[in-house]
């Protein structure tokens, strides 16, 4: 005996061949050049789709999205607050238009320092935050805000002060003892005071040094590139990353007078915002992101930048073993 199985016709299948003959079969449509059948090659017009439908596979060139009233598919936007280095030297915009052309989502930011960065993300104002203060990291990723955490890139940061070093930190055996030089000489010191990474830094070394100067310390609450400024303007000394400062034209009376030091490696990373705490993050378009800055493609990008510079302003470190567990 020979038995027949009745296929089981879904609403949502019966529909969907409803619509493929709608489709393929308009004469309004076909007139368009709209019912075009997929070539036995392969090969289709541009906007042509394939499903498979109840009685096996078929497909067709659909109508331009204006044409037939469907609409355009959402801009798929992923929302980064990134620490200022990135988005000063110009690295970001570039990174943005090669991760367009990769994935399609527009990258939009904020350049903050770290410290409101991650804010931003705690707030659920951003889904993915670039970074460099792993102190602040390890807080955001223990409260459980922040998630797969990978290292990206390094640079160094360096003391740069008036030519003349009054404070003779050029001499000086490290940074702990640079820090002590700038304190006895009551030479003027510009801090970022933002909480940013330059900042967490900066007070680390200053409790190296036995604390803060009493006199001729100046915060000034604001970034990397207006502190140098400022810096410069007053003739002190102030603690900055070397890509702001070499991405910068234009600076006067300022110059490296401490720099190259282990103990100043500057370490950012890329962390995505955990979809748990907060349900509304688009935390595929982060993972996709995370996915192109660690890609050979994204550090390449990374490595080659240069800037205004003339010179290489962030060195690639997503391909160095085990960095994500040790920097």
């Amino acid at each position: 005996m020979r038995l027949f199985c009745r296929p089981v016709l879904t609403i949502s299948t019966v529909l969907l061949v409803i619509l493929f003959m709608t489709v393929c079969s308009s004469p309004a449509l076909a007139e368009d050049g709209i019912g075009t059948v997929q070539k036995s090659d392969g090969s289709a017009h541009p906007e042509s789709m394939s499903f498979v439908a109840a009685g096996g596979e078929g497909s067709c060139t659909t109508a331009n999205h204006s044409n037939i009233g469907i609409p355009a598919p959402l801009e798929r936007i992923l929302m980064l607050a990134t620490t200022t280095s990135v988005d000063a030297t110009g690295l970001l915009n570039v990174l943005a238009d090669e991760f367009n052309k990769e994935t399609g989502i527009t990258l939009k930011w904020i350049a903050v320092g770290t410290g409101a960065a991650i804010k931003q993300a705690r707030d659920g104002n951003a889904d993915v935050v670039i970074v460099h203060a792993r102190k602040l990291e390890e807080e955001f990723l223990k409260d459980g805000f922040g998630v797969n955490r990978r290292v990206i890139a390094r640079n160094y940061f360096m003391i740069v002060g008036p030519p003349a070093d009054p404070a003779h930190i050029a001499g000086a055996r490290d940074a702990k003892d640079a820090f002590e030089r700038i304190k006895g000489s009551a030479a003027v010191f510009v801090s970022r005071g933002d909480k940013s990474g330059t900042h967490v830094r900066e007070l680390d070394l200053w409790t190296l040094a036995g604390g803060k100067p009493e006199r001729n310390y100046l915060e000034t609450g604001q970034g990397m590139a207006q502190t140098l400024q400022i810096a410069a303007e007053r003739q002190g000394y102030t603690l900055t990353d070397t890509a702001t400062f070499y991405g910068l034209s234009g600076l006067k009376n300022l110059r490296p007078v401490y720099e190259k030091s282990p103990e100043l490696e500057n370490i950012y990373s890329v962390i995505a915002v955990n979809p748990v705490r907060i349900p509304s993050t688009r935390y595929a378009e982060a993972m996709a992101l995370i996915a192109f800055l660690t890609s050979p493609r994204g550090q390449k990008v990374i490595g080659d930048f240069k800037g205004k510079s003339g010179r290489p302003l962030f060195e690639p470190m997503a391909g160095e073993p085990g960095v994500d567990l040790v920097k």
